[in-house]
C-alpha cells in the first residue's frame, strides 16, 4: 500500500470517528428546546428541502456573506508527493494551498443529521478538517488553482453553498455556485476579516505530514476537539 492510499485510509478513519461523534450529539437536539442556553432552530440555516440521497440539488446559496466571520490564521505549504482531494468529483491533486483557521458563525457548524451547506473558497470546496462548532472555529485546507498559481486570500471568496456532498461537486458546479454567491451579493473579506499567510512556506513530504500540520491546529483552535486533532498528529 502507498503512502498515499495509507493516508486516505486513514484520513478516512479519522473523519468517521468524528462523523460518530457528531451523530452522538446530534441526538441530544431533540433535548435542547427545553433548555434557554441552547441556540434554536430560529439559530441555525435554513432547513433544506427533503429529496433523494441520489439527487443533486439545484445551485441555491443559502449564505448571505456573514458565515465566514474571518481568517484567523493562514499558512502557505506545498508537497514533494501530491494527493487526490476527495473533497471534488474530478479528485483533483492537491500540490500545494494554504492551511486556513476560519472564525465562523456558529449555526453553520451545527452538527445536522442531513447535508450540510458546502464550505466554498472561490469556485472549490474547501477541504474541512473538523466539526468547529462548540469553538467556531473550522481548520482548513484551500488547494491552489490546477495552474498551480498561489491563492490570492484577498480575492478569495468564501462562502457556504447549497447542501450537498463536497464529494460531488464537480468544477462546473463549482462555477455556478461562485456565480450565485456573487450575484447575492457575496465579495471577498475585507482586510480586517482576514489575515496574510504566514512568511515562510511549508515545504513537506505528503498529504500524512500536512495532516499532521493540521492536527495541531485543531487542538489549538478548537480545544474540544482534542482527540480528532491528535487521531491526525498520530498520521505516520
Amino acid at each position: 500500500m502507498t503512502s498515499n492510499s495509507f493516508a486516505d485510509l486513514a484520513v478516512r478513519a479519522i473523519i468517521v470517528l468524528a462523523l460518530l461523534t457528531i451523530g452522538l450529539s446530534s441526538g441530544l437536539l431533540a433535548q435542547e428546546s427545553s433548555n434557554p442556553d441552547v441556540a434554536t432552530p430560529a439559530d441555525t440555516p435554513p432547513p433544506i428541502p427533503a429529496s433523494g440521497d441520489d439527487a443533486i440539488p439545484a445551485v441555491s446559496v443559502p449564505d448571505d456573506g456573514t458565515a465566514v466571520v474571518r481568517i484567523l490564521a493562514a499558512q502557505r505549504f506545498t508537497l514533494e508527493t501530491p494527493y487526490a482531494s476527495a473533497w471534488n468529483a474530478e479528485r483533483s491533486l492537491v500540490r500545494s494551498g494554504t492551511i486556513l483557521v476560519l472564525e465562523v458563525e456558529k449555526k453553520w457548524l451545527r452538527p445536522r443529521q442531513t447535508r450540510q451547506p458546502v464550505l466554498y473558497a472561490g469556485d472549490r470546496p474547501a477541504e474541512v478538517m473538523n466539526c468547529g462548532h462548540a469553538a467556531g472555529r473550522i481548520v482548513v485546507i484551500v488547494p491552489d488553482p490546477a495552474d498551480g498559481t498561489a491563492r490570492n486570500l484577498a480575492t478569495t471568496i468564501f462562502f457556504f453553498g447549497t447542501p450537498m456532498l463536497a464529494e460531488r461537486a464537480t468544477a462546473e458546479r463549482g462555477r455556478a455556485e461562485l456565480a450565485e454567491a456573487r450575484a447575492q451579493g457575496i465579495g471577498p473579506l475585507s482586510e480586517k476579516r482576514r489575515v496574510e499567510p504566514s512568511a515562510s512556506t511549508l515545504r513537506l513530504a505528503d498529504q500524512n505530514a500536512l495532516l499532521r500540520e493540521v492536527g495541531a491546529r485543531i487542538i489549538l483552535h478548537s480545544p474540544t476537539e482534542r482527540a480528532l486533532g491528535e487521531g491526525f498528529l498520530g498520521t505516520p
